[in-house]
């Protein structure tokens, strides 16, 4: 199982994206073809959006954003989402006790991607390869 990133996700979802097709043909030449992400990811994808609507006072320019989120939210629909359990949150503590510097979302992603015994794609390899037995990679670079 290989879990994406919010980056690696986002440049899946936008096609005119930097280093797409490199990630597109990483991913089709994978022996591991079960690509997945987190409900984590989810979210930041949506706050994303959520934020850039909200900044903008006129509805005519809300309309990009909301387009953009309608597109997030089909492309997501084709994807399985693995879910933060009770008993992933329940090893967050120690997570965070051994890796201070790294951000609460992404200590939750790796949480996630920890208890499927799975490999990350992220671009943020500086702050994932302080998650003790956290297989990391970046296909984008």
């Amino acid at each position: 199982m290989i879990v994406l990133d919010t980056d690696h996700l986002s440049v899946l979802l936008y096609a005119g994206s930097s280093g797409r097709q490199q990630l597109i043909s990483r991913m089709t030449a994978s022996p591991d073809q079960e690509f997945v992400t987190t409900i984590v990811n989810v979210e930041e994808l949506f706050r994303g959006w959520w934020v850039f609507i909200n900044r903008k006072p006129d509805i005519q320019q809300q309309v990009f954003g909301y387009e953009r989120f309608g597109e997030a939210l089909d492309f997501l629909n084709r994807w399985t989402i693995l879910a933060l359990s009770t008993a992933i949150a329940d090893r967050f503590p120690q997570l965070r006790q051994s890796c201070r510097r790294v951000g609460s979302m992404d200590l939750k992603v790796a949480a996630i991607t920890l208890e499927h015994d799975a490999v990350l794609l992220s671009a943020n390899l500086r702050d994932f390869r302080q998650v003790p037995n956290l297989k990391a990679e970046d296909w984008l670079h």
